[in-house]
């Protein structure tokens, strides 16, 4: 029966992402040293759970306040993994920022309607639980509150966009690497007050964030990369034709990467979306990712090329 096909199709690429998953990077629950570089670790109560949070900061006190990035780890993963998979400690010792890298509850941040799988992470206010992140930290520690940032891999990417529909006023700028695939849903319910400048990153070849979209029964329930893109670009008023350029291909790893870049905007608010061509569901720069998960572009460090884009913006 054609219901049937159409069913077991469903089944077998939930099956298959599962799988993906499961070989997602694993790191020690720990985060490698940098000179200069302090760590510490807040535990916090946000509704009904504990919440942990590793900062990463400057050794050395700033005359000025300093920026900040809060950074959302993927599917499964912590705080002190993604520290290790992206070197978060560059970007303290490199732009002299704070990094905020909070966990998820079950590793599954609460994103929207695709996020139920997660089980008890179901229950969890993500969206409020890091505007409150945002808020104490600022008054704790004397962040700048016009230079707050926020970005994520993969399942923190979605939860980025998610934050960046319902608060935009608390953060100058966002980054999406590899989950730059909006859910339908989550698109049509997204009312941002203000635009919000992204970097959004999305291998063509990902077998996890599949770059063209996924459709159930002749419904899109996932767009493609290109038109949450596009779509982003309409919230902050930008030039509906994209301005496209090739990046070098400095290495040769059988990748390439394509930039669109959404300028002309009503505000600040420019969105750059890199295509990596035969990219896979992968950080471009950084190294450890399962072979399942598709090639890995050295032909750009993403953690650098995000942080030089964010601190661009800055929130009046």
């Amino acid at each position: 029966m054609k219901f049937d096909a159409g069913l077991r199709r469903v089944v077998t690429r939930v099956l298959a992402v599962a799988a993906l998953v499961l070989q997602m990077p694993a790191f020690a629950h720990d985060v490698t040293p940098f000179e200069g570089v302090t760590a510490f670790t807040i535990d916090t109560k946000a509704g009904g759970f504990t919440r942990h949070t590793l900062y990463l900061r400057p050794t050395k006190a700033a005359t000025t306040p300093p920026p900040a990035v809060v950074m959302l780890h993927y599917l499964r993963g912590r705080g002190d993994d993604m520290a290790d998979l992206i070197e978060a400690s560059r970007i303290v010792r490199d732009f002299g920022a704070w990094v905020l890298l909070p966990d998820a509850i079950a590793g599954n941040w609460n994103y929207g309607s695709g996020s139920l799988i997660g089980g008890v992470s179901a229950l969890a206010n993500d969206v409020s639980f890091l505007s409150d992140l945002i808020k104490t930290s600022i008054t704790n520690y004397g962040l700048d509150p016009h230079r707050i940032y926020m970005a994520g891999y993969s399942n923190g990417g979605l939860m980025t966009m998610r934050f960046a529909c319902d608060h935009p006023e608390q953060i100058a700028a966002a980054g999406n690497v590899a989950r730059v695939t909006m859910r339908s849903s989550d698109a049509k319910a997204c009312k941002p007050t203000l635009p919000t400048p992204f970097l959004m990153m999305n291998g063509d070849a990902d077998p996890v964030s599949t770059y063209d979209g996924t459709k159930s029964f002749g419904v899109t329930l996932t767009m493609s990369a290109p038109a949450t893109a596009a779509f982003w670009a309409q919230i902050n008023g930008c030039a509906k034709t994209p301005v496209g350029s090739e990046l070098p291909d400095t290495i040769a790893d059988g990748t390439t990467i394509h930039l669109d870049t959404y300028s002309g905007c009503t505000a600040l608010g420019e969105v750059d979306f890199y295509t990596v061509r035969n990219g896979g569901h992968t950080w471009p720069g950084a190294i450890g990712f399962s072979p399942e998960l598709g090639p890995t572009s050295q032909d750009v460090d993403a953690t650098s090329l995000l942080m030089k884009y964010l601190l661009r913006y800055s929130r009046p």
